[in-house]
């Protein structure tokens, strides 16, 4: 809070205060000094036509405001006249405490009114001290409606803002308040609540979307459970983010949503904020993906960072008699076949640490024998973070002697891959080239022969693409089939754009292998 001089609009009204006392002890030697926290006083008179000028302004050395504010009217004077010869001679003196600040007023002394000034004096400090506290109570009205109006303006801002921002994110969001009344919807919820035939005072601004989703938990419906459930655990602060999957199916296309709540405090009454994105594509690619995998000769189990089982596909259901209840729990039915001491979760905590696939063999008892299994473990991420790490174990071969069907078999198949008329070439779980056919070789401007054995991303991988590649090639071992355009480099390195189609297959050897097709782009 400033003083009273320094306040333009204040200062007329306490120098008229002033002028009365002046002109009730008939004195023009009337004067006021300031004395501030940090030990320095300005002095100023009644009688000066700039009144707002200081006459003089002193730093004392030493802490006289504390003294000064435990001292009388009397203990005043001697206090100051140690420092100031102002206060050296005869005065009427008085002090006021207002704001932090110490306004003594002083006058000389007049005998002839001597009684009369000593009544006086009081009633004058009297109403000094309720003048100068009315004029700050004043200013501290002023000041905080002045904050709450820039507060408001603040938050306006930010609202409008925030609002901005979330309008431009592809979803449909609200923000809820620490009740679960909804506050703000940015304009995809709008939309599609009136595409989906939603009343806005059912899912608008003030209804109580938490009590929506209770009252769907009551009729027994379980994404209404799960949704009221996370969203209650973040406003109750008991984590900070909540996320979950459902289908929204409509008449004419089946649908699925991803929900995120997550808190949103700081602005103004907003509490937690609610996006539901459309997954639809995203769960069925993963349904196309496990149709594939479903179809792999292998077991696929999936877990997720927290090394608990996510997925498993048909094989791996028959192989460890696995259901729905076992999704969620931590898996560790395997035995594994080496000398380490290890056990499965060891093997997933080693994948991770490590950031590389791995293999070794694992124990299965079936009809009262014990089968030794290849498992490969393969660590997906995004950016730094683990993602899930997907188990792969091939079926067991057949052992039987039947080297002349094999034999034949593998020169049909031979005569195939030799005479298939794109580019192909048939990789092996750590991508190094098992074989190549003509057309490949012909493409590329490498010999069959120099291929061999070599990692294929190291040679025809421009090395802006590496990572791309290197995304895709995961994507295919872990049981997906892509089409995709691609920028490659023959032998001269000069780059082609092709088309690549890829899928995953069982070798001969019990190992998971990738068959990739190469189609330059003005042929397809």
């Amino acid at each position: 809070m400033k003083e009273i001089i320094e306040m333009a609009e204040l200062r007329r009204r306490f120098k008229l205060e002033l002028d009365i006392m002046a002109e009730f002890f008939k004195t023009d030697d009337l004067k006021m000094a300031v004395l501030t926290s940090k030990n320095i006083i300005k002095i100023f008179e009644q009688q000066n036509n700039n009144f707002e000028t200081a006459v003089k302004t002193t730093n004392l050395n030493r802490n006289l405001y504390k003294e000064i504010i435990a001292a009388d009217d009397f203990e005043t004077k001697a206090i100051l006249a140690e420092h100031l010869v102002e206060f050296n001679s005869e005065l009427h003196i008085f002090k006021v405490e207002a704001a932090g600040f110490i306004y003594i007023v002083y006058f000389p002394v007049n005998r002839d009114r001597e009684t009369k000034n000593q009544e006086s004096l009081k009633l004058f400090k009297k109403q000094f001290k309720a003048v100068l506290d009315d004029i700050y109570r004043q200013e501290e009205i002023k000041d905080d409606l002045s904050k709450k109006s820039l507060e408001n303006k603040n938050l306006a801002k930010e609202k409008y803002f925030t609002a901005s921002a979330l309008d431009s994110v592809p979803g449909n969001i609200s923000i809820l308040d620490k009740e679960g009344n909804i506050l703000y919807t940015n304009s995809s919820w709008e939309q599609f609540a009136s595409e989906n035939g939603a009343i806005s005072k059912n899912v608008g601004v003030n209804t109580n979307y938490l009590k929506i989703c209770k009252q769907g938990a009551e009729k027994g419906n379980l994404t209404s459970v799960q949704a009221y459930n996370g969203i209650l655990s973040v406003l109750n602060d008991e984590q900070d983010s909540f996320s979950m999957d459902y289908p929204c199916h409509s008449p004419l296309e089946k649908r699925w949503f991803r929900m995120y709540v997550s808190s949103f405090k700081g602005i103004g009454d907003y509490e937690v904020m609610i996006l539901h994105q459309n997954i639809t594509k995203e769960i069925k690619a993963e349904k196309k993906s496990e149709e594939i995998l479903n179809k792999l000769p292998a077991a696929i189990l999936k877990f997720d960072s927290k090394h608990k089982l996510i997925y498993f596909n048909q094989k791996a259901m028959n192989l460890f008699e696995l259901s729905e209840k076992d999704l969620r729990r931590r898996f560790n039915n395997l035995k594994i076949a080496d000398q380490s001491g290890d056990d499965f979760i060891d093997k997933l905590n080693y994948a991770a640490v490590n950031r590389k696939r791995i293999e070794f063999k694992i124990l299965i008892s079936q009809d009262d024998f014990k089968k030794h299994y290849s498992n490969y473990l393969i660590p997906e991420f995004e950016g730094e973070q683990l993602k899930n790490i997907i188990s792969i174990i091939p079926e067991e071969m057949s052992s039987r002697n039947t080297n002349q069907k094999n034999q034949n078999q593998r020169n049909h198949y031979l005569q195939l891959f030799d005479n298939f008329p794109e580019a192909l070439v048939l990789l092996d779980i750590d991508e190094k080239i098992i074989n190549v056919n003509k057309e490949f070789s012909q493409l590329f401007g490498y010999e069959i022969e120099e291929l061999k054995n070599e990692k294929l991303d190291e040679l025809i991988v421009p090395a802006a693409q590496i990572k791309e590649a290197q995304e895709l090639s995961h994507l295919v071992l872990t049981g997906a089939q892509i089409e995709e355009k691609v920028k490659r480099i023959n032998s001269q390195g000069e780059e082609i754009d092709l088309k690549l189609i890829a899928f995953p297959v069982l070798l001969n050897n019990n190992q998971i292998g990738v068959y990739a097709i190469y189609r330059e782009i003005d042929k397809v």
